[in-house]
């Protein structure tokens, strides 16, 4: 059926053009989605090689399970990182272990992140701590630590593997934060 049709006489016997009720549902979704403001997430660690990466890979894996890759947008970085690293070869291998791509580069937390990202998400107090001191007084992102989405956890910090070693803990760990956050933004912003 073709959208736009002429009505050969109309009311007055004058030719009028008319538009059809049938609108392709494709048309109105990309009108919809071009009108939908993206959330933007950037998890911090300290270096932005070990557990910031392994959040922003897994947390877009999911994203994408979800279908929500056109509404959340993620990005990792590091207090302290001196950039342009790729993510430790540990972490790579935990993520390649779960069919987790992941190809990021490091790079350090900028104060444009304040004003880019909706939430920014420390790993732990000592980066959250680096965040709070340099996080400029109208910064439009919430600042939290990850596992504040998870209070059920009797911990409130994601264990750095690179000092423990223990990849898969961290992984975890990382899992049930990450499931916590994505519901939180599911209901808050109504996904």
């Amino acid at each position: 059926m073709n959208p736009l049709h002429v009505n050969a006489i109309g009311v007055y016997g004058v030719a009028q053009t008319s538009l059809s009720l049938y609108t392709p549902n494709c048309f109105y979704r990309d009108v919809v989605k071009e009108e939908l403001e993206l959330i933007r997430v950037l998890f911090v660690c300290y270096a932005n090689i070990c557990r910031s990466t392994m959040a922003e890979g897994l947390f877009h894996y999911m994203l994408e399970q979800n279908g929500l890759t056109d509404r959340i947008e993620t990005d990792s970085a590091g207090t302290h990182s001196s950039g342009g690293k790729t993510a430790h070869p540990n972490t790579l291998a935990i993520l390649t272990e779960h069919g987790i791509p992941y190809n990021g580069i490091s790079r350090r937390l900028a104060l444009e992140d304040f004003s880019k990202f909706d939430y920014i998400l420390a790993m732990d107090n000592e980066n959250m701590e680096t965040i709070e001191l340099i996080q400029p007084p109208d910064a439009r992102a919430k600042v939290s630590l990850l596992l504040d989405y998870a209070p059920h956890l009797p911990y409130r910090e994601v264990a750095d593997p690179y000092v423990h070693g223990r990849y898969n803990e961290t992984f975890e760990t990382l899992q049930i934060g990450l499931q916590a956050l994505l519901s939180t933004l599911r209901e808050r912003h109504q996904l």
